[in-house]
């Protein structure tokens, strides 16, 4: 049975490892070997290797995007001083290479990757600030032997390292750090803490103890008999521009994203993208075919409901938005309509393979299938939308949240306790709507808001679950610098604090993985025109004011209102959310019943019985809990795969394959 997940399907996208050895023993060739072939399958284009120095050995697999016949890795200076392993894209890099040509650096490719060791002999580490992208990337100083890590500002490039025994080991993917003899499987109990309250971990802790990961906009500089220096180079600020009125901002808007969407259709093979039928996804198709002039190839997803339906009105909502919006920009429009099937419960596992770790988002199973497609398509690049609900106030509960801001000034806080006790146990619309505001008006700390509106688990929940009398002593450390980060924040708005956790927390480390892992699992190289850092300094320089109305993202929706159709201006923000809890009680059914056991839950110590009743009550709906449920499904799973060792993992084919099999009939449908 294969180890290796998607190993026929997941292939063409860069990545990169290396081994850093104090004592300058020499690496081995051989284990350097199979650390890069672990990462095959994020490029089969072609692979390198620099084992020149001693105690020092890079890695390096390649999708060819940009300079398709010279932009072989590892790249080194004009004086082989400084080395370099890239993973990701620098969108200004032809602005760079102009500047650093014109100071007498001599290029020998067209790849955007040879800036850096350029870069690096004429700004040092100063070259971070300038680039604009996303990348993870390793520079080498042979002359200082000094290794610097790095990840873009907002984590949408992943990196990894760990010390087994004596040597420090860095990759793209945590499945080549096992690779190394020294690796050990265990998981580490204060990341499964974070993971059952948020349903992701944050850097620098992974699942695995003893593994880490680059925060967002995080710089690791490692030197022999020194201690690694963490910093971090990049994080959002507030620099409030208020002399600009609301037409002025959408004006300034609508112009920088339009260069920002310019600079991210960079590319020597074909683009398109993801189009959910969401304003952002929208926006950033119709301004794609503006400028390139032609029709865009764009990809969405759905579920196989009869029409009208149920079903189909809860779960359809984006394919048909999707529709609408393809047919309004003369997009080029393919969709993959997933049936009810035994498939998925073949692909799960898979899955949870190349995510490494598991991330509590249901939304993993379409964003593979939607990759695929493309895929299959001929097309290996996609664009997407992420990234604008953060800045922007796209979330429902940014509405939510200026509803109990305006209720906290109406009750003082020392009257809410009484209006809560009153409140208790009201049956009436209106009595539990003012008993949600209150509940929210007395989280006044930003870290208890956040949770109160976006935690997997209540944390009086996760206390019971854990059988305990309180949450865990790292839990609080980390909840307490989560929660000074919020409040030294320069604004006075609850709302931006919000903002910014969602866009520092849950963006880098739930959907930029979800989205690097599984798109580079389906060969797509995934890029984020939102995410652009100076297209954030401008959204958060822009008050609340201008984003709240319309059902948020209002001054998104000025920029974009000569671009993007009515019908998708005047949508309601919806959640890319499948049929999760029809498929738990149906097609993945058997597997829940192998994985979630008092048993097994038990023995990652948490209250077995418990959890057990729990999941329970879910399938047979008598308390829905489809977070904690679903949360906890792929965490056995993935347990069971990369801990145990005792699950088994198939293959499925070509990305082309994979859609033949979602389209073929099905008779288990």
């Amino acid at each position: 049975m294969a180890r290796n997940g998607f190993t026929a399907i997941l292939c063409r996208m860069c990545g990169i490892c290396g081994i850093l050895k104090p004592d300058q023993a020499p690496v081995e060739a051989a284990l350097l070997k199979r650390l890069t072939t672990a990462l095959a399958h994020r490029g089969p284009d072609g692979e390198g290797f620099f084992l020149e120095d001693p105690g020092l050995g890079f890695g390096f697999r390649r999708l060819a995007i940009i300079d398709l016949q010279t932009g072989q890795q590892p790249i080194l200076n004009e004086d082989r001083q400084v080395v370099t392993v890239f993973n990701g894209e620098i969108y200004n890099y032809q602005a760079l290479r102009e500047e650093l040509s014109q100071a007498g650096h001599i290029f020998t490719t067209q790849t955007d990757t040879e800036v850096l060791v350029h870069g690096y002999e004429a700004w040092g580490l100063g070259l971070v600030e300038r680039l604009r992208g996303m990348y993870a990337f390793a520079l080498w100083n042979r002359a200082q032997r000094r290794l610097s890590l790095v990840r873009d500002r907002t984590g949408q490039k992943p990196l990894y390292y760990a010390r087994w025994g004596p040597d420090f080991v860095f990759a793209s993917e945590i499945k080549a750090l096992l690779q190394h003899p020294a690796a050990v499987r265990q998981m580490d109990e204060s990341a499964l803490h974070q993971y059952l309250l948020l349903g992701y971990v944050l850097p620098p802790l992974t699942l695995f103890h003893g593994i880490y990961k680059l925060g967002p906009g995080q710089l690791l500089t490692l030197e022999a008999g020194q201690e690694p220096q963490l910093s971090t180079y990049w994080q959002p600020t507030f620099a409030r521009q208020d002399r600009y009125s609301f037409a002025e901002n959408a004006q300034r808007l609508e112009g920088l994203l339009t260069q920002v969407v310019q600079d991210h259709l960079m590319s020597d093979v074909p683009l398109g993208t993801f189009l959910s039928g969401g304003l952002d996804s929208t926006l950033v198709t119709a301004l794609a075919g503006r400028l390139t002039g032609q029709s865009v190839r764009s990809f969405t997803v759905g579920f196989d409901f009869e029409k009208n339906s149920p079903g189909d009105q809860k779960f359809n909502v984006d394919i048909h938005y999707a529709r609408v919006a393809a047919q309004a920009l003369a997009a080029h429009h393919r969709e993959i309509v997933l049936p009810h099937g035994d498939y998925l419960a073949a692909i799960l596992p898979q899955i949870v393979y190349a995510l490494d770790e598991p991330i509590a988002n249901p939304a993993i199973i379409q964003t593979v299938f939607v990759a695929a497609l493309a895929r299959a398509s001929g097309v290996p690049v996609l664009l997407s939308g992420d990234g604008a609900d953060e800045t922007f106030a796209g979330y429902p509960f940014f509405q939510q949240d200026a509803r109990v801001e305006h209720y906290r000034k109406l009750i003082p806080s020392g009257l809410n306790r009484g209006v809560l006790h009153a409140l208790a146990g009201g049956k009436s619309n209106l009595v539990r709507a003012t008993h949600k505001l209150a509940e929210k008006a007395a989280l006044l700390r930003p870290i208890d808001r956040f949770l109160g509106w976006d935690a997997l688990l209540p944390p009086s929940a996760l206390v019971a679950v854990l059988g305990a009398t309180h949450l865990p002593e790292s839990l609080q450390q980390t909840l307490s610098a989560m929660n000074s980060t919020l409040e030294s924040l320069d604004t006075p708005h609850m709302g931006d604090r919000l903002g910014y956790a969602k866009l520092r927390y849950w963006l880098a480390e739930d959907s930029n993985l979800r989205y690097d892992k599984l798109a580079m699992a389906m060969s797509i190289e995934g890029r984020a025109p939102f995410q652009d850092h100076e297209l954030i300094d401008l959204a958060l320089a822009m008050p609340l004011a201008h984003k709240l109305p319309r059902g948020g993202k209002a001054v998104l929706k000025q920029a974009a209102r000569y671009h993007v159709p009515s019908a998708i201006l005047k949508r309601k923000k919806w959640g890319f959310t499948p049929p999760a809890s029809d498929w738990l009680r149906t097609v993945f059914l058997p597997q829940v019943n192998q994985l979630l056991t008092p048993e097994r839950f038990n023995a990652l110590g948490l209250q077995g019985a418990l959890a057990h009743q729990q999941t329970r009550d879910h399938l047979e709906r008598r308390v829905y809990g489809l977070q904690r449920v679903w949360s906890w499904f792929v965490l056995q799973m993935w347990h069971a795969i990369f801990i145990e060792q005792s699950y088994p993992v198939e293959s499925a084919g070509s990305p082309e394959a994979l859609v033949t099999m979602v389209t073929a009939p099905h008779p288990d449908a």
